[in-house]
């Protein structure tokens, strides 16, 4: 049970960081009214606001997983989720920033005009490519940034590296390790936090649906990886809908039986993602069945160290075995999958 002072203190962390969203609605909008201002000088001025740089390193140095944040936003999960994401903007691409702040804003306040001009200035910098795909610390840098972003990311590098140079968003590390003064003995202790999300979402293939346009399109592109027997039957769909969206749709289509589930498929799959040259931050689209999910998973877990995917389950049974659990992996040489702890005696 949580102390009135730790209720207390959730309640002012919440109200604080919505004082922060609010004050996005008071933006000075005449200054974006020049026809002549283009995208980037657009985009240059958004970051430059007091307002909008007080919110993104507010928001950079939460601890988006403690479950103090979690409890205080359970009733809004949506805005947790964009709150989690948003931590982590100095690496994100600047579309995906700024369109993921004008969701957040569209949860929280009531100003219908400074919601439409937030949407407005989230569309314009997504369908800009050569400004939108680039992440936000290095769009920083090429426009000269205002210094309180320098002072910020020096701030992470210090006291919270993960908030500033993530292995990837949707988890966070931290660790202890003491050893003896000669250092004959160490012993490290490893704490690891992994979120991950379902949502159950009808016509998820409609193009008026925006739930895959919203996570592919500031990327650029879709790295989608398919089971043979699916893509039969919605190949064309699948490529219907992100035709609709201007991305373009990498697919790998896969045999994906049980017989399949298997060392060798995994090993397929990185050379596949690495010939396509998937970064870190491109979520894999995986649709299929349990199998294609379970390779996909492991192999997604082994490239880049963790690379993050986002499932499509075409069967119940994927979508409860595959689907909530962390667990991922493949069948090797007629074995099922163990885990295996090994000491290091020296």
């Amino acid at each position: 049970m949580k102390s009135r002072l730790d209720l207390v203190g959730m309640e002012v962390e919440k109200n604080s960081l919505q004082e922060k969203i609010v004050s996005l609605n008071d933006l000075p909008w005449k200054i974006f009214n020049d026809a002549a201002l283009s995208v980037k000088e657009l985009a240059k001025k958004i970051f430059a606001l007091p307002a909008v740089s007080d919110f993104f390193i507010y928001t950079s140095r939460l601890d988006v997983f403690s479950k103090e944040l979690s409890d205080s936003l359970s009733c809004d999960l949506e805005s947790l989720l964009l709150i989690r994401k948003l931590k982590y903007f100095y690496n994100q691409p600047t579309a995906a920033v700024l369109q993921q702040l004008a969701s957040l804003l569209e949860r929280i306040s009531s100003n219908k005009e400074a919601i439409s001009k937030w949407n407005e200035i989230a569309k314009m910098v997504v369908d800009e490519n050569n400004i939108g795909t680039k992440p936000v610390h290095r769009f920083l840098k090429e426009t000269g940034c205002p210094e309180c972003y320098l002072d910020n990311a020096e701030y992470l590098e210090k006291f919270d590296p993960h908030g500033l140079y993530p292995t990837s968003i949707y988890r966070k590390c931290d660790g202890d390790i003491l050893a003896k003064a000669d250092a004959s003995v160490v012993e490290c202790t490893m704490r690891h936090t992994l979120t991950t999300t379902a949502k159950i979402v009808y016509k998820v293939l409609d193009p008026a649906n925006p739930e895959l346009k919203n996570v592919y399109k500031p990327l650029g592109r879709c790295v989608a990886v398919v089971d043979r027997n699916v893509n039969k039957i919605y190949g064309e769909e699948i490529q219907a809908y992100f035709d609709e969206h201007c991305i373009e749709l990498q697919k790998v289509v896969i045999t994906a039986g049980e017989v399949d589930k298997d060392i060798a498929t995994v090993q397929n799959l990185l050379v596949m993602l690495k010939k396509l040259r998937v970064k870190r931050n491109e979520p894999v689209f995986v649709v299929g069945n349990g199998v294609i999910h379970d390779v996909t998973g492991c192999a997604c877990s082994m490239y880049h160290r963790n690379t993050p995917y986002i499932m499509l389950s075409t069967s119940v049974v994927a979508g409860i075995d595959a689907g909530l659990s962390p667990r991922t992996g493949c069948d090797g040489f007629g074995f099922k999958t163990c885990s295996v702890h090994i000491i290091l005696l020296f």
